[in-house]
């Protein structure tokens, strides 16, 4: 099976690109642009690198569900999980920007029923997670980020969100 992020109009180097800019413009702006993309919600996570152990910050679409945010590793249905879904899944610390809302997290894969219940609310605000899934033999994760205390704070000197 080709890799949807390796071959054709979507490549994984401006797929990464996008994302770095939009990234940058959410973060540059105080989340006034690009706390949205085509009308859905899109959050930054900053992810310690597993190898690295370097902060790495990405914007992703997510999906408001409490106090929590959700979000699918999908990369578009690539055959290979994003770089920080293995992130989390190593050390399930992050840092997360919601619009202008800014808050220490944890985070979760969803397993068995909680991860069933969870795709049908991601594909129910972006359906085509549906095809991403198509495309891939591997399960496409559903990520719950909580927030580590409900009320904003404010961030120490150094945080990623400082």
């Amino acid at each position: 099976m080709a890799d949807p992020a390796e071959h054709g109009a979507l490549t994984r180097k401006a797929i990464v690109a996008f994302g770095r800019a939009h990234a940058a413009a959410y973060e540059a702006t105080d989340g006034r642009w690009g706390r949205r993309l085509r009308g859905k919600d899109m959050a930054l996570v900053w992810t310690r690198g597993r190898r690295s152990g370097e902060t790495r910050r990405t914007a992703l679409l997510c999906v408001p569900h409490g106090d929590d945010v959700l979000v699918a590793a999908s990369f578009f249905g690539a055959l290979r999980h994003p770089a920080w879904f293995l992130n989390l899944r190593d050390d399930p610390r992050c840092s997360v920007r919601h619009g202008r809302r800014r808050f220490p997290a944890t985070s979760a894969v969803a397993q068995g029923d909680e991860h069933h219940h969870l795709w049908d609310i991601m594909t129910s605000v972006w359906p085509a997670y549906h095809g991403y899934q198509e495309r891939t033999e591997r399960q496409i994760p559903v990520v719950r980020i909580s927030p580590l205390d409900v009320e904003p704070v404010e961030p120490h000197p150094g945080h990623p969100l400082g």
